[in-house]
């Protein structure tokens, strides 16, 4: 099934940054989709990278708004979808006009590949 999603109003779309199972930091090298937990230094480098995105009590998080609720719910759906393919789950809040987006990776203790991999997968949407 392909879904017409409404792009969020927040950010204008540029589409993917990058492709496959990795994704290019700022300070010049791949890293791979893995989970460990990433330095501070890799961290604030992948983040120049994702506009929007910022880390909030330990996660990293995104605030979308859009003009209708259901566009919100619709894009949350999607959200959902796309996780469950790279098999890393958020925390999706859906409010009037609004979703906000939060990942982390428990199982290392922090940030990972996977919780930019997914934001990365979350914009191209």
């Amino acid at each position: 099934m392909l879904l017409s999603l409404p792009a969020p109003n927040s950010e204008p779309r540029t589409g993917s940054r990058t492709a496959g199972f990795a994704y290019l930091i700022s300070f010049g090298h791949m890293a791979e989709l893995a989970y460990r937990k990433l330095s501070e230094e890799e961290i604030e480098s992948a983040l120049k990278a994702s506009p929007g995105w910022s880390i909030t009590n330990g996660s990293l998080r995104k605030d979308f708004t859009f003009d209708k609720y259901k566009d919100g719910v619709v894009f949350a759906a999607a959200i959902g979808h796309v996780a469950d393919k790279l098999d890393h789950h958020p925390d999706i809040t859906i409010g009037y006009g609004k979703v906000q987006v939060s990942v982390n990776t428990h199982s290392v203790g922090g940030i990972s590949p996977y919780d930019f991999e997914l934001a990365r997968r979350i914009d191209a949407l």
